[in-house]
């Protein structure tokens, strides 16, 4: 007696949809915390004053760089 099983059962596509979903959740709020370091950052490096960026060894150019790393890479704008 043989038995097939079906690959798309409504559990198995349930589990699939849950994963799915959960992965770009997860995803999404780390995007996000990402982004309010980011903001949190490039805020108070552009309250300082030019004296105290420059002991700091960075400049008002480099403001968006400095978050960008602090963040942990690449931020969406």
């Amino acid at each position: 007696m043989s038995f097939i099983a079906n690959a798309n059962t409504p559990v198995q596509i349930g589990e699939r949809l849950y994963t799915f979903v959960a992965t770009k959740l997860a995803a999404y709020q780390e995007a996000r915390t990402r982004k309010a370091v980011y903001e949190q950052v490039k805020g108070q490096l552009s309250r300082m004053s030019d004296r105290d960026l420059a002991d700091i060894g960075t400049n008002r150019l480099l403001i968006d760089d400095v978050a960008r790393e602090a963040a942990g890479g690449s931020v969406e704008r």
